[in-house]
């Protein structure tokens, strides 16, 4: 077998992009993670990519959303829609043992990291609710089942050239999950009414190599010297 090529192509692999993709319907409720379908009926489960903790990544998101049954005065895209009567800030109560959200801007793409368990049942303690708007940090750390907000994965607000923005899974995550918040008028409300949204988002995983990936590349390349070095004694 030949050593050098086989650790090229395990370079090529670990480096490899734009990565995993997936369709995050609009109906998607960042609220119905591992069976937990209640109290959201007109909600779809939550898609999920698989993670470990401690791994740091990256997501970008394109497509265009609509809150309203098609009606173009409210269509929006993965940061969310900023139109009235959407142009203040909102406030959404968590449900399911999930945090809730606040910020500037409606149905944008969530995330939440978590396991294969409901945690309705599993979770004694629900983490806090973040806030997040146009500034938001461009490196977070979130609890399990801390929902943050991710949109299009650049900072600031529909700005295509923003700074990608990061994410580290925290310990016992083995799922990223994603999906929006809705509500019904007035802000401050439990999750509801996903029934009458249309359109939905492409979501691309840029994975940043492990340290332990790193490691063993760098053994590769450690291996491949040494290899040389041994032919030409």
């Amino acid at each position: 077998m030949n050593i050098r090529a086989l650790i090229a192509g395990a370079a090529l692999t670990l480096l490899a992009s734009p990565g995993f993709a997936l369709v995050v319907p609009g109906t998607s409720s960042i609220y119905a993670v591992a069976g937990s379908t209640l109290p959201t009926p007109d909600g779809t489960l939550a898609p999920s990519i698989a993670v470990t903790a401690g791994q740091t990544l990256s997501l970008t998101a394109s497509g265009t959303l609509n809150c309203c049954s098609g009606d173009p005065t409210y269509d929006g895209g993965p940061d969310g829609i900023m139109v009235a009567p959407f142009t203040s800030t909102v406030g959404v109560h968590g449900i399911n043992n999930l945090s809730g959200l606040t910020g500037n801007s409606f149905l944008g793409l969530v995330g939440v990291f978590g396991d294969a368990t409901d945690p309705r049942t599993s979770v004694s303690v629900v983490a806090g609710d973040l806030s997040f708007d146009a500034t938001s940090p461009t490196s977070l750390s979130p609890d399990l089942w801390q929902i943050f907000y991710i949109g299009d994965g650049r900072d600031g607000y529909n700005n295509p050239l923003g700074t990608l923005l990061d994410f580290t899974a925290p310990t016992g995550a083995t799922l990223l999950y994603l999906g929006f918040i809705d509500h019904g008028p007035g802000g401050a409300a439990s999750p509801c009414c996903y029934g009458d949204n249309v359109g939905s988002l492409d979501v691309t995983l840029v994975g940043v190599p492990e340290p332990g990936s790193l490691a063993l590349l760098a053994a590769g390349v450690f291996g491949i010297r040494l290899s040389r070095r041994r032919r030409t004694v």
